[in-house]
């Protein structure tokens, strides 16, 4: 009954609208599940392609599901056991309406300053609700793995500091455990740069 009653409502309204309309549900009265659904939104997807992506390359296994949100560098650090420093965040913008990522260290913010003198232009961060159209992940899995073609990719000087880093595997409950080499092996960076500050 529950599955046609969601297949009937996923064609009326698309299983985006439901998996909110369920959620919403839950917030305001968690005794009440009007629709059950195995829903895998975008980040489930972008996870499968990190996945994949790490399989071909062999490192599938440094994948680490995590019950624990990851969203932000202080629950990735907390849920890993490590400290925010090693979490390898990846900050999206937008370079002549062209998509750029950053991955720096967990402890590090953009420099403006350093980003105008390299780019020529001040940094702008894509808006939230468009990231994953423009990256192919969403936020709180934004990762340098498995994002869309045109995608340019580029590490910064403050994770040189470390053997081991932890960027995120494609959604908020997972990370990959990566030495820099390994780190630059799979991200494709394009180059090493110098725009971020607080970490020295």
């Amino acid at each position: 009954m529950r599955e046609t009653l969601f297949a009937k409502c996923s064609a009326a309204f698309g299983k985006k609208t439901l998996f909110a309309l369920n959620l919403l549900l839950l917030i305001f009265n968690p005794s009440v599940r009007i629709i059950s659904i195995s829903y895998k939104g975008v980040t489930g997807l972008s996870r499968e392609k990190v996945e994949q992506y790490l399989e071909k390359e062999n490192y599938a296994d440094r994948i680490i599901v995590l019950e624990d949100s990851s969203a932000t560098v202080e629950e990735a650090a907390h849920a890993l056991g490590c400290e925010p420093e090693h979490i390898a965040k990846t900050m999206s913008f937008l370079l002549d309406e062209k998509p750029l990522l950053v991955v720096m260290a967990g402890d590090a913010k953009v420099d403006n300053r350093k980003f105008k003198d390299r780019f020529h232009k001040r940094p702008r961060m894509i808006a939230s609700d468009v990231v994953e159209k423009f990256i192919g992940h969403a936020p709180g899995g934004v990762c340098p793995f498995a994002v869309k073609e045109n995608v340019a990719v580029f590490l910064d000087e403050s994770l040189k500091r470390f053997k081991t880093v932890y960027p995120a595997a494609g959604d908020a409950h997972s990370a990959v455990r990566l030495s820099l080499e390994e780190l630059e092996k799979l991200a494709h960076p394009k180059e090493w740069i110098d725009v971020a500050k607080g970490w020295e």
